[in-house]
C-alpha cells in the first residue's frame, strides 16, 4: 500500500511539474502557446528532418545542392 502511494505521489509530482514547466514559457498565452507546440512538435519533426537529410548524404550518397541525383 505503501509504494503505491509513494508511486501515485511521484508521478503526480511529476506530472504537475512537467505541465507547469511547459506553461512558464512567455508572457501571452499566444506566445505561451506558440512555444510550446515549438517545443514538443516543432522541434522533433526539425530534428527527424536534419537526421534523414544526413542519412541521405552519408548512406546513399545524395546532396540536397544537386537533386539531379535523385
Amino acid at each position: 500500500m505503501i509504494k503505491k502511494t509513494l508511486m501515485l505521489l511521484v508521478v503526480t509530482v511529476l506530472l504537475v511539474s512537467g505541465l507547469v514547466g511547459c506553461m512558464t514559457y512567455g508572457d501571452t498565452t499566444g506566445e505561451r502557446i506558440s512555444r510550446h507546440m515549438e517545443f514538443h512538435l516543432l522541434v522533433p519533426y526539425k530534428q527527424l528532418v536534419e537526421l534523414h537529410r544526413e542519412i541521405d548524404y552519408f548512406i546513399f550518397n545524395l546532396d540536397e545542392g544537386n537533386p539531379n541525383l535523385y
